[in-house]
């Protein structure tokens, strides 16, 4: 089987025109994608390491699998990529108590689901959309990998909907799980929520279509909650943001004086790791907080660099360069990221800064260097997404 490498990151050239990748024990030996490079890649991950021969309209791709596993970014293995398995209980309780999206998610099942209709709600997490669907008269499946299942059993019992809702404990993935509602017959709603802390990172388009392809095809009535899902940047000028960044580095290298030992590898991975923010602050830092919204001055309005009509969708990996007009002078820092998904024609959700918060954090990425602007210029934004790793920004 083929697998992307752990062991690569992937990064925009200096100008922010060509998508590159360099493994992480070579960073200096960064080198361009091409476009069928790009595809066998999406390939890869689509097919989940089973093929790369279905890179759509990629030409000469034996060749370019073959220079990409030369270049270790594509590994042969024996089995599939383990799956993410970190687990932490008390997520699901930030995720069940945000009003917004739990009433949303709500609103929307009383308009789509019917007496009868029969259900898919996949990573039913504590199963609140499986028991608002049951009791609406449906026919559900939960299908769950992680042990938080047996919460959504007990709820399901204590609502009196345990005998409508079959429990699935399994990976979407798994063969096996497809077999159990497979001979369920087909889907009418497939409810989930994978829009991951940078928005795609918990592979939405993947599963996305896998589910849409494998439960409702052919269904012609079937759909999906939710329908879409845009993304959006907005620059902004943030001395909190840019602050913490470099106590980071200060840190690292104070670190290294105190113990005499060089640190320059530590400090180019912070360098490189610390323009994003990777919520790794939740787990260890005492005095993490979100920026609060009047921390920012935005210079400019959002513009979506990415729209994803999740029914209709085929594609798992994007790039996108975009242009950011300029409508306040200041210091160019970085863009924070923002989501609006679509759940049917009615109900929306966002992560929008501005909004009243929901459990979804911050999105940040920050420039490097300093460059001022005025009113009128353009901030030119290259960023890319490449499965469940968080996005590759440029922004010059």
């Amino acid at each position: 089987m083929l697998r992307i490498s752990d062991e690569v990151f992937f990064a925009w050239d200096r100008a922010g025109e060509q998508l590159g990748v360099a493994l992480l024990s070579r960073p200096e030996e960064w080198f361009p994608l091409s476009e069928a490079d790009f595809l066998v890649l999406e390939a890869i991950a689509r097919t989940r390491g089973a093929s790369a021969a279905s890179a759509p309209d990629a030409p000469h791709v034996d060749a370019a699998l073959e220079r990409l596993i030369a270049r270790r970014v594509v590994a042969i293995s024996d089995r599939a990529a383990e799956r993410e398995s970190y687990y932490m209980p008390m997520l699901y309780y930030h995720m069940f108590v945000d009003p917004l999206k739990t009433a949303a998610y709500l609103r929307a099942l009383e308009r789509q689901v019917r007496p009868g209709m029969r259900v898919l709600d996949v990573g039913a997490g504590v199963g609140i959309f499986s028991v608002a669907a049951a009791k609406l008269g449906a026919r559900v499946w939960a299908v769950e990998s992680r042990p938080v299942v047996e919460t959504a059993r007990a709820l399901a019992a204590e609502n009196g909907v345990a005998e409508a809702i079959e429990f699935v404990r399994g990976d979407l993935f798994d063969p096996r799980v497809a077999e159990r509602i497979g001979r369920s017959g087909d889907i009418d709603l497939v409810v989930s929520e994978f829009i991951g802390d940078e928005i795609f990172d918990e592979e939405i388009l993947l599963k996305t279509i896998w589910m849409r392809d494998l439960y409702l095809k052919g269904q012609g009535g079937g759909r999906l909650l939710p329908r879409g899902l845009d993304a959006y940047a907005v620059p902004f000028e943030c001395d909190l943001a840019v602050n913490r960044y470099r106590n980071r580095i200060d840190r690292v290298r104070a670190t290294g004086v105190e113990f005499g030992v060089g640190v320059e590898a530590v400090a180019g991975l912070v360098d490189r790791e610390g323009l994003r923010n990777d919520f790794s602050d939740r787990l260890y830092a005492r005095s993490f907080r979100e920026i609060d919204a009047e921390e920012f001055r935005f210079l400019g309005e959002p513009v979506r660099f990415h729209a994803a009509d999740l029914e209709t969708c085929t594609r798992v990996f994007f790039q996108s360069r975009k242009e950011l007009p300029i409508d306040r002078g200041g210091r160019l820092d970085g863009v924070l990221l923002y989501f609006v998904a679509h759940l049917d024609d009615e109900a929306r959700i966002s992560s929008a800064p501005w909004l009243k918060r929901t459990h979804w954090p911050q999105v940040l990425y920050l420039r490097q260097g300093e460059r001022r602007v005025a009113p009128g210029d353009t901030g030119r934004l290259a960023i890319a997404y490449t499965g469940g790793r968080g996005f590759a920004v440029h922004l010059r």
